[in-house]
């Protein structure tokens, strides 16, 4: 039997009047296609979309939007100390673009155990800061208490640092950081987090500001840096542009002039890359509108015709 013949025949049948019209499988089969068409053009820039904004969210979680800093710091983890006053905590907060401020302190150290070592950088937070992210991706244990009476000195690492250094909630390790002279502090493991974004879990360990402020032999006020949370993403270069010209004039009680940057600016090559994606989705689009149209219009012949 001729297969195109016997699939004519499946797809159009006759009445009693010998009118041919369109069988209910073909009907189906031609919907199918156009549902299947849509969903996977709506999937792939679903999924890209969520992608950007999921790394996005990581890196900013770990560094703010905004962080402003001395125009003396370098690239480095060990930042010329600024004031963080009320004056400046109030002239920022009085951008009505801007949510939140928070102060932090960095400082690079090593992890020394029984049985291994580890580079990494300790973030000094303080009762201003925003746990938003951390409570999250906590894993084990609890966020850092500013108010412990234990005088335990509260760390929380992260599962891909305890997995190289094989250390569990609650228990210690020694961080080593190399000034003159050399200083050893003893860290109890308080909580564990994972964001799944190794750059970043395979670095920061957070503790309290105070801690590293006594290690740097600072002033109560002495911070590494500001940073600023903003109200709306879409809003973060403008802001950051106006701070940079605010910030820049404004001079703390050592004399520092304050730099501003945007996570974008901080992390160049992140967004970068993720400005790349939005090519990609227009790749995926004309390849999908190409293979989805061509089985959307060969659906709809079948159903008007």
């Amino acid at each position: 039997m001729n297969t195109e013949l016997f699939i004519a025949k499946r797809i159009y049948k006759g009445d009693k009047k010998n009118e041919k019209r369109v069988s209910s499988p073909a009907i189906k089969i031609a919907i199918s296609g156009i549902a299947l068409g849509l969903a996977v053009m709506i999937a792939a820039v679903c999924i890209i979309v969520g992608f950007k904004k999921e790394i996005r969210e990581k890196v900013i979680g770990f560094s703010s939007h905004i962080q402003i800093t001395s125009f003396d710091s370098n690239s480095s983890y060990e930042h010329h100390p600024i004031s963080f006053s009320d004056t400046l905590k109030n002239k920022l907060l009085s951008n009505p673009k801007i949510a939140r401020v928070q102060k932090f302190i960095t400082k690079p150290g090593i992890i020394k155990t029984n049985e291994d070592f580890l580079g990494i950088v300790l973030k000094g937070i303080s009762d201003d800061y925003d746990w938003q992210f951390f409570k999250k991706n906590l894993i084990e244990g609890a966020i850092i208490n500013p108010n412990d009476t234990s005088g335990i000195n509260q760390a929380i690492i992260s599962q891909n640092i305890a997995n190289k250094l094989h250390l569990k909630l609650g228990d210690h390790f020694t961080t080593y950081f190399v000034q003159e002279p050399v200083r050893a502090r003893r860290f109890t493991v308080t909580g564990i987090y994972e964001t799944n974004f190794e750059d970043y879990d395979k670095l920061y360990v957070l503790t309290e500001a105070k801690i590293l402020s006594g290690l740097n032999d600072w002033e109560d006020d002495m911070v590494s840096g500001v940073e600023v949370l903003v109200k709306e993403y879409n809003q973060l270069d403008q802001t950051a542009q106006d701070l940079f010209f605010e910030m820049s004039n404004y001079q703390d009680r050592f004399g520092n002039r304050l730099y501003t940057r945007s996570i974008k600016d901080i992390n160049p090559m992140i967004f970068n890359w993720l400005n790349l994606l939005d090519m990609n989705v227009w790749v995926i689009l004309v390849l999908m509108i190409l293979v989805s149209g061509f089985t959307m219009i060969s659906g709809l012949l079948i159903i008007i015709l």
